[in-house]
């Protein structure tokens, strides 16, 4: 799985025709636009199911693994990056068993919250 600038996830697989990526052609079948910002860092809780994004925007979304539906949305997390200061919005994030997520943001900030979702 990886994010981009323009704020879309595309997701890979190695195992032919499985993946919204063919990887045997290099070519992208789908991608999933998120943010409307680059979207700095991604982690995934397969155990629950569900992957959690954080853009430059300073917003987090965690989205289901299998459907790719938004199960929630936290807006405005971390001050979001400026014109001459790109290190702004979500720069990385950490999920514990449980569902307990900690982010930290270039705003010097890490901040922690439940992620309560319903699977």
């Amino acid at each position: 799985m990886q994010g981009g600038l323009c704020g879309a996830i595309c997701k890979f697989s190695l195992i032919p025709f499985e993946g919204i990526f063919d990887v045997r052609q290099h070519a992208l079948l789908q991608s999933l636009p998120v943010h409307s910002g680059a979207i700095n860092s991604i982690v995934v809780n397969d155990v629950d199911g569900y992957f959690i994004t954080g853009s430059s925007e300073g917003d987090i979304k965690v989205l289901d693994l299998a459907s790719d539906t938004e199960l929630a949305s936290f807006t405005a997390t971390h001050s979001k990056a400026r014109m001459f200061r790109s290190e702004g919005g979500v720069r990385d994030m950490y999920i514990l068993p449980g569902g307990k997520l900690f982010s930290c943001g270039g705003d010097g900030c890490i901040k922690s919250r439940m992620v309560n979702t319903v699977n």
